[in-house]
Formats: structure tokens, sequence, C-alpha cells
């Protein structure tokens, strides 16, 4: 990267893309921290997208990143005028995080319309989701692209090592269930390294069964925070489940808008918890299920919201969800009177998320995973494979009855469809492609 011998850009031009939790974000800051230490003469601007509020990344370089970095209410023309020179001479690094958090309908290619004029003489790297990265059109293709991986066997016994290396006893006996027969599921999971992290603070906590799906992980370390805090900001079991009801349908109203569906306005919150000064609203924010992120462009007086983290404004969101039609009604004849969330990329994890729910009736779940398999879209089958991907992926979810049928016919697609075996050739060699150190356990993904 620092050497300008990536393939594409020359290490001008970076794309860090994976799952939810797979540390794109902290893989960006490790970025940030090598600039400011290694190459002292550069300087790391960092922007979260999300932020951007339909303004244009050179008006937030300018009116915002650099007041607040300067720590003025005005900025003279001298200082925005060294400002651009500062990216002309090649020396800025502009990290931008979170292309899928933008609140754009095709947040790539209003990314790449942004790096223009004097904000293109610097060099990028941008983080995204893979879901969203791969979505359609790519308009970063001029982009270096290392994904994130997942943990391997021996790197999650050495995660779980480091974080318990005061406590060896309790990292053996996790290492143990985690070998235990029947933990297929939670194994899989836990080479997320978010999810990992989660396990071994629910494990410090309180050694417990382990969860087999990625929902029950999530649920285990509400509960785990809630009695965490017990004695600062004590509640009861009925607080705890109004508390959880009130950010579902919060995180869902968000994640259902057009815009700001990670930066929650404070009419939203107002909303689904009350007042700033209502109990739920206080609990909130005093547990860190919430935290204010900044202010409203548009009225610099109206605090903005956030979640702990989005994978946890997903879980809540999934747990608010009663019945699988909010994610698809498909109407054949009029289909602008069906609901098609199961084609929108703000809702893939949600989905694998309430499939994980203990709660959820498994005849609930199968209904669903159905259309999926069945779904006839009259465009030649475009949507309908679309559909059938997401329910091959939903079915590690859960035990679904029919899982084996559904994998017999993946094969036959795979066997028998030339295009789809070049998808899914590219696909798994994709996953294969690994890095020569297996320990930062990133690739190229060659376009």
């Amino acid at each position: 990267m620092g050497r300008g011998v990536s393939p594409k850009s020359g290490g001008r031009r970076l794309g860090i893309i994976g799952e939810p939790g797979s540390g794109k974000t902290t893989l960006l800051q490790k970025i940030a921290d090598w600039v400011l230490k290694s190459t002292p003469q550069d300087v790391a601007i960092w922007v979260s997208l999300a932020d951007l509020q339909s303004r244009s990344l050179e008006d937030y370089l300018l009116q915002k990143w650099l007041k607040d970095a300067l720590g003025v209410a005005r900025v003279t023309p001298e200082r925005e005028d060294a400002l651009v020179e500062l990216f002309h001479s090649g020396r800025v690094w502009l990290l931008l995080d979170g292309v899928d958090e933008m609140s754009e309908a095709n947040p790539l290619y209003v990314v790449n319309s942004q790096i223009s004029g004097w904000v293109a003489k610097g060099r990028v790297v941008v983080s995204c989701r893979l879901n969203v990265w791969d979505a359609g059109k790519n308009y970063l293709e001029g982009f270096d692209v290392y994904r994130n991986l997942d943990f391997d066997p021996e790197q999650v016994g050495q995660f779980i090592g480091c974080w318990f290396a005061r406590n060896p006893e309790k990292a053996a006996k996790l290492r143990r269930a985690l070998e235990e027969g029947g933990k297929e599921r939670i194994r899989d999971a836990v080479k997320n390294p978010l999810r990992l992290a989660l396990l071994c603070r629910t494990w410090q906590q309180r050694e417990a069964s382990l969860p087999p799906t990625q929902a029950l992980l999530y649920q285990q370390f509400a509960e785990v925070l809630y009695a965490w805090k017990q004695e600062a900001f004590p509640t009861t079991s009925q607080q705890q489940r109004e508390l959880n009801g009130a950010l579902g349908r919060l995180a869902l109203k968000a994640l259902d808008e057009s815009s700001s569906r990670f930066r929650l306005r404070k009419q939203w919150v107002r909303e689904c918890l009350g007042e700033g000064d209502a109990p739920l609203c206080q609990l909130a924010l005093q547990l860190g299920w919430l935290n204010i992120v900044g202010v409203a462009a548009e009225n610099p007086s109206e605090e903005v919201y956030g979640f702990f983290h989005a994978t946890f404004q997903e879980y809540f969101a999934a747990l608010a969800v009663e019945d699988w039609h909010f994610f698809l009604n498909h109407v054949p004849d009029n289909p602008r009177k069906g609901t098609y969330r199961i084609f929108q990329p703000q809702w893939k994890q949600v989905i694998l998320l309430w499939l994980g729910r203990e709660d959820v009736a498994q005849q609930q779940k199968e209904e669903l995973i159905e259309e999926l398999v069945e779904f006839e879209d009259g465009c030649n089958g475009f949507y309908g494979i679309k559909a059938f991907f997401m329910a091959t992926t939903g079915i590690v979810e859960f035990d679904c009855s029919f899982a084996d049928d559904i994998m017999k016919k993946l094969v036959c697609f795979y066997c028998e469809d030339a295009n789809l075996k070049r998808l899914f050739g590219t696909w798994f060699a994709k996953l294969s492609n690994k890095s020569p150190s297996n320990s930062t356990k990133i690739v190229i993904v060659e376009e």
C-alpha cells in the first residue's frame, strides 16, 4: 500500500470490503495510525460517509471537517486554499468509512462522482459491506479491492487466548465448548471477529451454554450487558422487554427510510422512546444502546443518534419483525402492491437474524424459505435466482426440514448452468484466494 504497488491504482485507490463485523473500520483505523506514524509528512483525513447527509464531499471537507480540525467557527479562504494545496501535493490520505451507511440509492456511484477535482488528488481508501459492493454495477472498479476474511480455527483459538490472557483456564474451557459436537453453526458464526468478541465478552461475564445462532449470540450479549449495568442502572425484565421493543421499532423505522438509515433523527427517537428525559430514552443512552453521534446537517441544533454498532441496529430490528410477510409479500400481477425487502441490501442481515430467533415459529421460517425457493418473477428468473440465493444463506441460521433439497437444487444450478457455474467459480476463487500472510486474512479480489 505505502509502496504504491497495488495492481490497478498504485496504492492510490483502495477498497476494504467484508461482512458486517469483519473489521473494516478497524482496518481503516490501522491505516490511519500507520499514516501518522510511518509517514509523518502525510495527513490522514477520516470521513464517516453517513455524515455527508446529501452534502458533497468537497463541501463537507471545507465547511465541516476543516472547521472541526482547526477548532474554529469560521474558516478563512487562505486556510481553505491551504487544504486544497495539500491535496494537490499528494500528501492526503482520504479514509472514507461506511459506503453502505450512505443514504443514497447507489452509494458507489455517488462516491465515485464525489472523488473529483482537487479531492481526486489525494489517496482514497473506502470501506464497504460486501453485499453493497457486489449489488450491481460497481462504479469504483478502478479501486484495488481487499476483502476481510473470517478467522480460521487457529486464529479463533489465538483470539480467545489473547482475550483471556490472564485466565488461561477460562480460555481453555471456551475452546473446548466450541469443539463439542453440535456446535458447527456457532463455530462458523464466531469466525467473524465482532461475533467472536461478543462471545468472549459474554463468556467473561458468565460461562454458559453456547448459542446455536448469531441471533442468540446477540441476545446473550444483551442479557449480559443488562446484568453488567444492573448496579449503576437497574432494570426489571419488563423494562428490558419494553426497551428492546422500542429500540426495535426505531431500528425498523430507520432502515426503511431512504436516508439516514444509520443516523437516527431526534424526531424518530422521540416517536419510539419519548423525549430525551423520558425513562426509556434515558435508559437507552445510559446503557449505551444509543449514542449521540452529531447534529443534523439541515438543523445544527437537532441531535443525531446512532446505535452502539450497526449490527445491533439490525438485531433489534429483527426482534421487532412479527411475521415473515414483512420481508416478502409477492403480488405477481401487480408487484407495486407487494413487499420486496428481500431484494434490498440493508435487510439481508436482519432477515438472517430473524431466522435465527428462537422465539419465531419453525413454520414461519420455513414458509419464508419456501417462498424464496419458489419465487417467480416474470423477468426470466433474474429475481428468482436472487431469492433462491437468499434462501441458501438463510437455511444456515436454523434447522430447515427441506435444507437437503435446497442444496441439491443449488448443485444442479452449478452443474447445469454455464453462467452460474462461472459465477460460482469466481465466488469460490475469491474465497480461496488467500494473501501471502495468513495472519492478515485479507485477499485481493480480482475484478
